[in-house]
């Protein structure tokens, strides 16, 4: 029983150890050798032995989004037969892979407990994130030191325009990971007991010059460190919630500013504050308002088959940059409702779940995907979506186990707050 356990916990430490450390270089088709990787670790859960799974209602109603979610891709996929590449029939799968990092994450939060879950993941996150950064000063001084591991295609160092991807290939990515396991640490410590990881983790994502990332991460902290404080009342929750977000972005555009020059990217954010209407000016911004004109133009001369289900993933509509407009053009209005009904599926799950650490990490995860979700594709792409659905299996390991009895007893006794959820 003991063995069984400390597999069941190692699980989810080897499944964020490899999203954050696996190979990324300049090998085609990589990424789906580390998704059946991730797979079959997150599979190991529920074949150690046979599991009795609590489903409550809102574990019906979860089932269901999720199938009708699924049944949209499948549909999206059998209409645009005739139009699509290798990797469709990877997306097609992919539920099955997000399906068993729910059942991983709430299998090993269940069997192990609270308190060693998180200990162990939070212990796991600390240690990537010094990884992380040595990586980053290294690619700071020797940009292609890692570059037959990770690809350092969009990574430049000192003395010129700087931009750090760590291990991943992609700095929004590398940006967005950083800041869950950062979010992960915050949940378990609070705030005030984690400057030191939260220093690093601001470091990374300056260095990595996401502007969207820049704005979410804070945002994060401070809805956590709101969710926290407000049994003291939501008034000061509040005011405290305004201060800590002047904190984190003070010291964001002042180190923003005093490196501008070598930061040219993230720099951009300085301008738009200073004349919003300099959005356009914005290059990145600029190239996806173009491309998001383009694909809308081409979803909508497919006809109304497409309009409704989708115009499939063609070659026309490989790149969405926008959570929500990836999955209008390639699933249409059916699967676009189904993608919303999952965001507030996971929503109720957070709320419900925010006076255990595990629901405050989740709350704080669900933010980053909303706000990263405007230019890039959050949970209708591969990476961002496993982390959320195996925080989110945990979160609902701990709903069924702290706060539904609680919802079921307000509900029946008519008491409309309470603090016996166990944090």
């Amino acid at each position: 029983m003991i063995q069984v356990r400390i597999i069941l916990i190692s699980v989810p430490v080897l499944i964020l150890s490899w999203i954050g450390l696996s190979p990324k270089g300049n090998f085609p088709g990589i990424q789906y050798f580390s998704f059946f990787v991730i797979f079959f670790l997150a599979a190991m859960v529920p074949l150690l032995k046979p599991w009795r799974i609590t489903i409550t209602p809102f574990g019906v109603l979860f089932i269901l989004v999720f199938l009708l979610w699924w049944t949209s891709l499948i549909a999206s996929f059998v209409i645009n037969i005739n139009d699509v590449r290798i990797g469709s029939f990877f997306e097609v799968g992919r539920p099955l892979l997000l399906a068993m990092l729910f059942l991983c994450g709430y299998l090993s939060f269940k069997e192990n407990g609270a308190s060693n879950w998180e200990y162990w993941l939070i212990s796991s996150s600390k240690f990537l994130l010094l990884i992380m950064l040595l990586v980053s000063v290294i690619q700071l001084l020797y940009p292609d030191f890692f570059s037959f591991i990770w690809s350092s295609e969009k990574t430049s160092g000192l003395g010129g325009i700087v931009r750090v991807t760590g291990t991943m290939y992609n700095p929004n990515s590398f940006a967005f990971f950083v800041s869950v396991l950062c979010l992960g640490v915050v949940a378990h410590t609070g705030i005030k007991r984690s400057w030191f990881w939260i220093m690093i983790a601001l470091v990374l994502v300056i260095l990595a010059s996401s502007r969207t990332m820049m704005l979410a991460f804070p945002v994060a902290l401070v809805m956590m460190y709101w969710l926290n404080a407000i049994s003291n009342g939501i008034l000061t929750a509040s005011f405290k919630m305004i201060a800590v977000f002047g904190i984190f972005m003070t010291v964001i555009l002042v180190g923003v500013s005093l490196f501008s020059e070598y930061l040219p990217y993230a720099s951009q954010i300085l301008t738009l504050l200073k004349s919003p209407e300099a959005i356009s000016e914005v290059s990145s911004f600029a190239a996806r308002d173009e491309q998001w004109g383009q694909r809308l133009a081409y979803w909508i001369s497919k006809g109304t088959e497409n309009i409704l289900f989708g115009a499939g993933s063609t070659s026309e509509l490989r790149v969405g940059d926008s959570d929500l407009l990836y999955v209008l053009f390639r699933l249409g209005l059916f699967g676009a409702l189904m993608h919303l009904s999952l965001y507030f599926i996971f929503f109720y799950l957070a709320w419900n779940t925010r006076r255990h650490k595990v629901g405050i990490w989740f709350c704080g995860v669900m933010t980053l995907t909303v706000i990263s979700g405007i230019t890039v594709d959050t949970l209708a792409g591969w990476q961002f979506s496993m982390y959320v659905f195996m925080i989110a299996g945990a979160a609902y390991a701990a709903y069924v186990q702290y706060a539904e009895p609680i919802l079921i007893y307000k509900k029946q006794s008519g008491v409309h707050e309470t603090t016996a959820f166990i944090k």
